[in-house]
């Protein structure tokens, strides 16, 4: 793309390139490229890889998906913490047991400027499991499902940024699509420096 100066940013060229393949049955391996900076006159590049599992075919029709990427980023005056990496593996099952784990850590530095981050200098840790029951024959319910979540970030820095905690010790759906349960949710916010609450 040509992009034309705007205020004080000049004209300038910028790019995206991304390839993937498949590979194995059902999964793909891929890289990205950016090139170009938008907001600014510097210069700025990101380069990555990453890796897509998928497994349909695994007993009682459950499936495994999983992926692992990473990806840096390169701004001039920077020459520290300008990476991000992630792993996850996820069985998303409609019917029995389900669950999630991933990690990610994005450092303080990581500045993808043809794309965005929603925060950085964090290590996050997501968690996830649950058990749903459908009920063969049941004259309304169709299904009876419960579960549990957990999300954390912790600063690299260290210290606390945030936590998420939710669990559902039973959510009942019926046949025509109602649904009554109950939820338990936890939320944890870490301040890092003073302020007023007005």
């Amino acid at each position: 793309v040509q992009q034309d100066g705007f205020e004080d940013v000049s004209g300038s060229n910028l790019f995206v390139g991304r390839v993937a393949a498949n590979v194995l049955s059902q999964s793909s391996v891929g890289m990205i490229v950016t090139e170009g900076d938008p907001r600014s006159n510097l210069d700025n590049s990101l380069l990555g890889v990453d890796f897509r599992y998928r497994n349909t075919n695994l007993p009682s029709g459950h499936s495994l998906e999983g992926a692992a990427w990473y990806q840096t980023t390169d701004t001039p005056g920077i020459d520290t913490a300008q990476d991000a990496w992630g792993f996850s593996i996820e069985s998303p099952n409609t019917v029995g047991f389900e669950g999630e784990f991933g990690f990610q850590r994005i450092e303080e530095n990581f500045n993808p400027a043809l794309g965005f981050v929603n925060r950085r200098g964090i290590e996050q840790l997501d968690f996830g499991v649950g058990f749903t029951n459908r009920p063969s024959g049941h004259p309304w319910l169709r299904q009876i499902s419960h579960g549990v979540s957990f999300s954390n970030f912790d600063l690299i820095s260290g210290g606390l940024q945030s936590r998420d905690m939710f669990m559902e010790p039973f959510e009942l759906e019926t046949n025509n699509g109602d649904q009554f349960g109950t939820q338990i949710t936890y939320d944890r916010e870490g301040l890092i420096e003073p302020f007023e609450i007005s």
